[in-house]
């Protein structure tokens, strides 16, 4: 039984956005044989009722990925597009269950891989591999078009991993899954599963970062806990220096622009966006759980209720989708 700080740990985690999963897993199980892989063909697919339909459409000049199942099937966990549009990734297809990572295709076809639940996963930037966090916080590398999966690292990591350009791997690391009493952004070698931290200073035990965004010069923006209340998001640069981007006193689900020009967050129930810098520009954007802004940075997908917004930075409705969508080229994330 997690003792009282342990649990307050985990409450501060969640409310800002941080997957908390409390499992036990024995090394035995993370150290057996490949996940097997299952092959369906669209005809398997349609007999089994586990059709996706994948349709790409521009908005305001910004294409959007938009996975449907049939009317009347349990709306989809959709974590990551690939960068052509061509396919997405499934968390679970049933509502309540953990199912497989299920990589659908636009033939109509599907892979489904025998991991142990999916917290996340990102398409790398040819739409070839994909980096997968699972319900245990391991880290693997799933070959896309055989489903053929490589474990890299235990961890635990978070939920929400990026590749970047030089194809290694941002994630958060933690101290635990169950209760993480610190948690640091590291980048992960997608071959030897080797870990470099975004900043090599404070020590890992010292931090509590609740996410790392990949920004567009190759810096990384990190959300992290900050003294007394609220958390603050920091520009790490390549060469280990930081700078601030913004203080938020209550914020969850924090998204940061391409260009690091804008943060937007949840709080209360609501979406907010600010432009970063000395004098920042606040707007309210409605009532929200969540919001992702697009490659770049132009526009946002707001999640409300069982629906996604599109809209500009200034709040200007464009567009309204299922409860899943993804940004074309994002690779990264589909769900607000």
């Amino acid at each position: 039984m997690p003792n009282r700080s342990s649990l307050v740990i985990v409450a501060v985690a969640a409310a800002l956005g941080l997957l908390v999963v409390i499992v036990g897993v024995s090394p035995q199980v993370r150290a057996g044989p490949p996940p097997p892989v299952t092959f369906l063909d669209p005809a398997s697919v349609r007999g089994a009722g586990k059709t996706i339909a994948l349709s790409v459409r521009t908005v305001d000049g910004v294409p959007l990925v938009e996975p449907q199942r049939p009317i009347g099937a349990p709306p989809l966990r959709a974590l990551a597009a690939s960068p052509d549009g061509r396919a997405v990734v499934i968390g679970n297809l049933e509502r309540g269950q953990v199912g497989p990572l299920t990589i659908a295709r636009a033939d109509g076809s599907q892979l489904e891989v025998a991991l142990p639940g999916v917290r996340g996963a990102a398409f790398d930037a040819l739409g070839a591999w994909l980096a997968v966090v699972d319900l245990t916080g391991a880290l693997w590398r799933v070959d896309v078009q055989t489903g053929a999966a490589t474990h890299l690292a235990d961890g635990p990591f978070g939920s929400e991993p990026a590749i970047l350009p030089d194809g290694s791997i941002l994630a958060v690391r933690l101290s635990s899954v169950d209760a993480p009493t610190w948690a640091a952004g590291v980048t992960v070698d997608s071959v030897s599963g080797a870990e470099t931290p975004v900043l090599p200073s404070p020590e890992a035990h010292d931090q509590l970062v609740y996410q790392a965004v990949p920004l567009a010069d190759g810096s990384v923006a990190l959300v992290r806990h900050r003294t007394g209340g609220g958390v603050a998001v920091v520009r790490a640069a390549p060469d280990g220096s930081e700078a601030s981007l913004a203080d938020l006193n209550d914020a969850s689900g924090v998204a940061v622009s391409p260009d690091a020009g804008w943060v937007a967050w949840t709080a209360a129930g609501q979406v907010r966006i600010a432009s970063t810098g000395p004098d920042p520009v606040v707007r309210d954007l409605g009532a929200g759980t969540g919001v992702r802004f697009s490659p770049d940075g132009s526009l946002l997908l707001v999640f409300s209720a069982e629906r996604s917004l599109v809209m500009d930075r200034a709040g200007r409705h464009l567009a309204e989708t299922g409860i899943s969508a993804c940004w074309l080229g994002d690779g990264r994330g589909c769900q607000p």
